[in-house]
């Protein structure tokens, strides 16, 4: 069933992606047992990612996803750590769910224009199936610039860390992807590190703005002189006649 589930998020790029929402749930208090000692389990909670439906054909490439509110580890990223406490719910294109996975921190390794590095990604759905799926938003409210607009669109096509590293990305079928696979024990003790998202519980509805068109106006005041206006008419769209 998971298998199924994680081929229908990662499947056609060709449809619509979800609307993106996010819901944290706190949990109750509860008691677990440890070694014959009861101890008060607290601050446990849920986070909802959810994804958009993608194909992530390339071999050694991770998308970079910027219709998901959280990330999701695949087998292209090697675990550092898990959460006992910390869980995210998965959903994908038509409301598709992988459950109880845990929060993780994973290592990625990744070449920079100054070589090769390892990026470390903190609060990740361990999935650790298929690709890497990374949210953009997530990436970005940790300072990392996020620059996903292809070169042929006048983008650069690149992440700029906090460090100054920059990390290039690829385009594949209209997707931008970034390079990755799990790294050594010897790259990990060598190799610079790189963080890419922070530690801290990442809870995405932090960044919910309802953003309307009279706040545009206040910046974006209207001019109808600079409008690129038929010349036979005018501003109200009324007939005139007359031609430049």
């Amino acid at each position: 069933m998971i298998n199924n589930l994680i081929r229908q998020i990662l499947s056609s790029s060709q449809s619509v992606p979800p609307a993106v929402t996010a819901v944290t749930q706190h949990t109750q208090d509860s008691f677990i047992n440890i070694d014959g000692r009861v101890y008060r389990q607290v601050n446990s909670h849920t986070v909802q990612y959810d994804l958009s439906r993608h194909e992530t054909s390339l071999p050694l490439s991770s998308l970079m996803d910027g219709s998901a509110n959280g990330g999701i580890t695949g087998s292209d990223a090697r675990l550092i750590s898990s959460s006992d406490f910390q869980r995210a719910r998965v959903t994908g294109t038509g409301e598709s769910t992988i459950a109880d996975l845990p929060l993780v921190t994973a290592a990625g390794f990744v070449q920079t224009h100054r070589g090769p590095a390892i990026v470390f990604m903190h609060q990740y759905a361990g999935y650790r199936k298929g690709h890497t799926i990374h949210s953009t938003a997530q990436i970005r409210a940790f300072g990392t610039q996020v620059h996903d607009t292809p070169r042929s669109q006048g983008g650069q096509q690149r992440i700029i860390t906090s460090e100054g590293y920059h990390i290039p990305l690829s385009y594949c079928s209209g997707l931008p992807y970034m390079d990755m696979r799990p790294p050594t024990d010897k790259e990990l003790r060598q190799l610079p590190h790189i963080i890419l998202t922070t530690d801290a519980v990442w809870d995405p509805s932090t960044l919910d703005d309802e953003f309307s068109c009279e706040e545009i106006s206040q910046d974006a005041p209207f001019d109808a002189t600079a409008l690129n206006l038929d010349p036979h008419v005018n501003a109200t769209r009324e007939y005139t006649g007359n031609s430049r």
